[in-house]
């Protein structure tokens, strides 16, 4: 009589096919999720430069924009810090200017809006505030013969585990349309 069935050798080798079939799909499914993590920094970055971009670039074009008589006691656009901080001042109206400057610290780009009728600092290291998410670690202003501003960003975000840095260096050009029609 014989008897149906699987013998225990033909079970071992399923069991064994099974295991090592399994074993690529998590490597593969590993394999994947860091390729998305990856691109998910790559994301965070872009995006992140993208909105330091839009925070600069309106002031840096209204830079020297004049409604009132008064011309501005110092450039309308300084550069200090060794290119680490830019200050930004133009007229709000006929009898009120507003200075905004913009730095990093922290690796966070922070910002101070000082509004006088002298466009004059007037706080001494107060009234930053933080404007982006702490990604930026280094930013370097400097301005070009032909009145532009050129802005060089290295931005940086860690993801994963174990932690893997993120890199990336962004260089954006700004117009300064106030100025350059003085």
């Amino acid at each position: 009589m014989r008897q149906t069935g699987f013998t225990l050798t033909e079970l071992m080798v399923t069991m064994a096919i099974i295991g090592i079939i399994s074993v690529a799909l998590i490597v593969v499914m590993s394999n994947l999720n860091t390729q998305s993590e990856r691109m998910n920094a790559q994301t965070e970055l872009l995006i992140g430069v993208r909105q330091i971009v839009n925070l600069i670039k309106p002031r840096a074009a209204l830079a020297g924009y004049r409604l009132g008589e008064t011309s501005f006691d110092d450039s309308p656009m300084q550069i200090t810090r060794h290119g680490k901080r830019v200050t930004f001042c133009y007229d709000l109206d006929a009898v009120s200017r507003q200075r905004i400057e913009f730095r990093v610290a922290r690796k966070t780009l922070q910002s101070r809006v000082i509004s006088n009728g002298e466009c004059t600092p007037s706080l001494r290291g107060r009234g930053w505030k933080n404007i982006s998410s702490p990604i930026v670690s280094n930013i370097n202003f400097t301005i070009n013969t032909n009145r532009t501003l050129d802005v060089i960003m290295s931005l940086e975000k860690y993801f994963g585990s174990p932690a893997k840095k993120m890199a990336a260096t962004f260089r954006v050009r700004l117009p300064l349309y106030s100025i350059s029609g003085q």
